[in-house]
């Protein structure tokens, strides 16, 4: 048994330092050699840590079957980030530099705009686009709210970002009474 091809070797080096895997040199082992590690060291294992920042895994088993199935998101090929990112810009432009009119966009009318951001909703976990669909969101161009599908990975990440965020922000709180003052 080995693990899918759609996997790629950074996902397999990921593997091992999330769940603290026991092999040694992994970064120089060819991707077909690391997941056949990977999979030899987890069926030796007992059990390991689920680390939900990362993965929706809680014991050796659904990892392993997660290892062997298709990768379902985040598999994006180059050209279909580039073209992705190509329209996030335009739906970006249109929305921020023309207000939502097609007079200095490259849309010639509201289903070309539909047609782009329907396409990058595919895509959200890309920046790029997922700033795009929120600009459209946010001034109801297109009439209703679009969705981006964003992996369980780069959810859990932005939520982590935004409790920092939160955090930061200064807060102001005001008291009532009265108080004394004294200067040196």
């Amino acid at each position: 048994m080995n693990c899918h091809s759609t996997h790629s070797k950074k996902d397999l080096c990921d593997i091992i330092l999330i769940f603290n895997l026991p092999i040694q040199d992994f970064k120089q082992m060819v991707k077909k050699d690391l997941g056949h590690h990977i999979l030899i060291t987890l069926k030796s294992m007992d059990s390991i840590a689920p680390n939900f920042d990362y993965y929706e895994i809680k014991d050796i088993d659904e990892l392993i079957l997660h290892l062997t199935t298709k990768k379902c998101q985040g598999n994006i090929s180059l050209k279909e980030r580039e073209i992705s990112i190509s329209k996030s810009k335009s739906l970006i432009h249109f929305a921020k530099g023309c207000g939502g009119t097609f007079g200095n966009s490259d849309y010639t009318d509201k289903s070309q705009v539909i047609s782009d951001a329907e396409y990058i909703s595919k895509y959200a976990d890309v920046p790029t686009c997922r700033m795009a669909i929120k600009l459209l969101n946010e001034n109801n161009l297109l009439g209703y709210q679009i969705e981006g599908t964003i992996s369980y990975k780069v959810k859990k990440q932005l939520e982590k970002k935004q409790k920092i965020k939160q955090g930061q922000q200064a807060q102001f709180s005001a008291r009532a009474g009265h108080f004394v003052v004294v200067f040196d």
